[in-house]
């Protein structure tokens, strides 16, 4: 009985999970109760690019800027990357965070991965130095040369390849200012002795930023102060030291620059009682606090990306509740290492489907607590062979590039019922919507990831899609797709080629486990061989997962809402793209009615319009000849009498219109003189010709009202002598046939 008691409490258990979550187990709910799940679960607001930020860790510790093509740029690319319109950028990365600006690296430093320079070699890279009798001096300035300008070294690349409004990032003090410097792996880590010092220095610093790139740029530039400041191992001093830190710098920096935004480092780890502190004692003392950062490394232990985002969140909100500008205050995150190692110890950032799943829940979670920005690292693995570069993209760029085509859409995460499973607690399901993107495309994600790796659930998931937030969906809609699983991700592919080719290294041999090529092959030139011999194929992988295929499923009308079911497998992220069938054909409107009588003076104006597809093509018949498409069609250009006019137009789905319209065509003497007139002033008559022509006319219109046919006749007789007189001399060939025709026309309906 006890067991039977534990099996029905872990059951209730697992059902409060889910239904808490807004997951609803198939054939656990009724009709009924499943209506209940057809409305929106979370409003996540309008998505905006978080994801377009870098961080750049200096000039001499190796900056993110490189050449970059690829393929993925492709016209047959559905979901392209689009360079920035410079030599060199940062991958998916429209704004730079510099860290470790200032200097003080460790010993190491300098280049990154550079020999040991002693703590008096890497210190001449700081921006501050003591001379020989003790006085502070700096590494820029008027009176430093741009070779030897620190400040202009560092920031220059940036600048010119347009990252125009940088974050500085005010940490590793320069080795001058502590009283005992100290070294951590990342530099020097202890607070300045004197403030005063430090805060004349930031203000020489920001001076010489206006100096080098104006006031009104840099006046929009923003400044954080320390990395990680509630790590020991990154600011040795006290609370009370920070704070004062953290006092003087933003004092130093908006005595020069009022308008520039100022904040906090970006916590780590345990960090909310720490930064509320910061954040208490700048609402208290009128310091700007003008963000909440966080740094987000996961690895070990498998972690829940629900779970880890919701105790994030609780973190922000605790911060929020101390800080002046509260529930504003916006979230970022400074340095985005989720998936930084694995279970095993083996650092990857899971490359492939199981990375894009579990990012995308863990973002995905932290969008309705208003996350504005992540400054991700690499989004490629780059193999050097030979001097060719051969590029893997990861499951961040892919991602990325699919949450590109999703900007500016309303998001919202969606109600599912999920498989019945025995791993209820390990397996996560997410659905969120984009509808109305920048791009006009309206998708839908649906993800599938669990905690364990090999456990491999698959099983149908159906979405719930309200038509209220759907407005451009119908069971009509034509649906496309492409699937990141680890059937179709590079990274499995090349694993299992590796381990064909013998080359495959011990620690990623374990089930499920992928890393970057390197790591998994050993880059022996076994494993060189496998990439050289193969890589046409992963670039097809790639492409093909960036790019939208039909999908054979379809939206059933359910009322109020669309559902749709869709079959996944952990860990992958389908993604479907809706495209509206258009089946209205294009509006055809004529500026004459049906079996109208028409004066040739006029226009006959055609506007054909299609609000959903576009026009395609039209097409235009007078009396079934085929006749120039013409929007303004000039009446004059017809023989007089009457006619049939067919107008065909066909929009882009291939929807035909077709209009036909029957008119009769006249003039009069009065309507003549107008042709006169115009054509005079068009220069196809000669002025001299003018009035001549016209006296006749206007005689003729006169008798004409007064009963006198015969004498009108005779004008109009003397009109068209003058004109064929005339004509191809003083008055245009065609003109001359027009006003002759139109004269006679006249003259023949007088005795009618």
């Amino acid at each position: 009985m006890k067991i039977l008691r534990l099996a029905v409490a872990g059951w209730l258990v697992a059902a409060i999970l889910l239904t808490g979550a807004g997951l609803q187990p198939i054939g656990a709910a009724s009709e009924e109760e499943a209506s209940a799940y057809t409305g929106i679960k979370k409003d996540l607001g309008t998505l905006i690019p978080f994801w377009r930020y870098h961080p750049a860790l200096g000039e001499h510790l190796g900056a993110p800027l490189r050449a970059f093509k690829t393929f993925a740029s492709d016209e047959d690319v559905t979901f392209q990357y689009n360079n920035r319109p410079y030599e060199k950028e940062a991958i998916f990365g429209d704004h730079i965070n510099i860290v470790r600006f200032l200097g003080g690296w460790s010993p190491t430093g300098r280049n990154y991965y550079g020999t040991n320079l002693g703590v008096e070699g890497v210190a001449q890279y700081d921006l501050a130095y003591r001379d020989e009798e003790g006085n502070i001096q700096y590494r820029f300035g008027e009176g430093v040369s741009d070779d030897q300008n620190y400040v202009k070294i560092r920031l220059d690349p940036y600048i010119q390849h347009g990252y125009t409004r940088p974050r500085i990032v005010i940490d590793n003090i320069p080795y001058a200012f502590p009283e005992v410097p100290s070294v951590s792996v990342y530099g020097q880590n202890a607070p300045p002795r004197d403030l005063q010092e430090w805060e004349d220095f930031i203000e020489a610093l920001c001076r010489e930023l206006v100096r080098l790139y104006g006031y009104d740029l840099v006046n929009t530039w923003s400044f954080r102060v320390a990395t990680e400041g509630n790590d020991h191992k990154r600011f040795t001093g006290s609370m009370e030291q920070f704070l004062a830190y953290y006092e003087a710098t933003e004092k130093g920096i908006t005595k020069v620059l009022p308008g520039a935004g100022f904040g906090a480092y970006n916590g780590f780890g345990e960090f909310g009682e720490h930064l509320s502190t910061v954040a208490s004692y700048a609402k208290e003392n009128g310091l700007k606090f003008d963000w909440i950062a966080a740094s987000t490394y996961s690895g070990g232990v498998n972690k829940d990306p629900d779970l880890e985002a919701e105790k994030l969140k609780n973190t922000v909100q605790m911060v929020r509740q101390h800080a002046a500008d509260g529930e504003q205050l916006p979230f970022e995150i400074h340095e985005y290492g989720w998936f930084w190692s694995n279970e095993f110890g083996l650092p990857t950032r899971e490359q492939g489907a199981r990375g894009a799943a579990g990012n995308f829940h863990f973002l995905m979670n932290l969008l309705d607590v208003g996350l504005k920005q992540i400054y991700h690292w690499n989004t490629t693995e780059d193999v050097w062979i030979d001097d060719n570069n051969y590029t893997f993209l990861s499951s961040l760029f892919w991602l990325f590039s699919i949450l590109n085509y999703a900007e500016g859409a309303h998001t919202y995460e969606l109600h599912t019922r999920i498989p019945e499973s025995t791993d209820i607690v390990n397996q996560k399901y997410k659905a969120v919507g984009f509808f109305g993107a920048n791009s006009g495309m309206d998708m839908l994600m649906v993800s599938s990831f669990n905690m364990k790796r090999t456990n491999k659930v698959t099983g149908d998931v159906t979405v719930y899609i309200p038509k209220s937030i759907a407005p451009n969906l119908s069971d009509q809609s034509n649906i496309t797709y492409t699937l990141l699983s680890d059937e179709t991700d590079v990274y499995h592919r090349l694993k299992t080629d590796f381990g064909n080719a013998g080359t495959l290294q011990l620690k990623t041999q374990k089930p499920g486990v992928i890393s970057d090529p390197a790591t998994m092959g050993g880059s022996t030139p076994e494993a060189n061989d496998v990439i050289v011999n193969n890589y046409e194929t992963y670039e097809g992988m790639m492409k093909d997962s960036l790019t939208l295929k039909e999908y054979e499923g379809t939206l059933i009308d359910k009322g109020d809402h669309y559902e749709l079911t869709v079959n996944t497998t952990s860990d992958s992220v389908l993604v479907l793209s809706f495209e509206a069938v258009d089946r209205t054909p294009p509006v055809i409107q004529l500026s004459v009615s049906p079996n109208e009588i028409v004066l040739n003076s006029e226009i006959l104006y055609v506007d054909v319009s299609d609000a959903d597809s576009g026009v395609a093509s039209v097409s235009m018949t007078i009396d079934e000849a085929e006749f120039p498409y013409n929007e303004n069609l000039p009446l004059w250009d017809l023989p007089l009498g009457e006619h049939v006019l067919k107008v065909t137009a066909i929009d882009e789905a291939g929807n035909p219109s077709i209009h036909t319209l029957s008119f009769q065509l006249t003039t009069d003497i009065n309507t003549l003189m107008n042709h006169v007139e115009r054509e005079v002033d068009q220069g196809h008559i000669a002025v001299h010709m003018k009035n001549s022509l016209l006296v006749k006319l206007r005689f003729a219109q006169t008798v004409y009202s007064r009963g006198h046919k015969q004498t009108v006749s005779h004008l109009l007789n003397s009109f068209v002598n003058q004109v064929a007189a005339q004509s191809g001399k003083t008055i245009e060939t065609i003109v001359a046939q027009r006003l002759t025709r139109d004269a006679m026309y006249i003259h023949e309906r007088l005795n009618k």
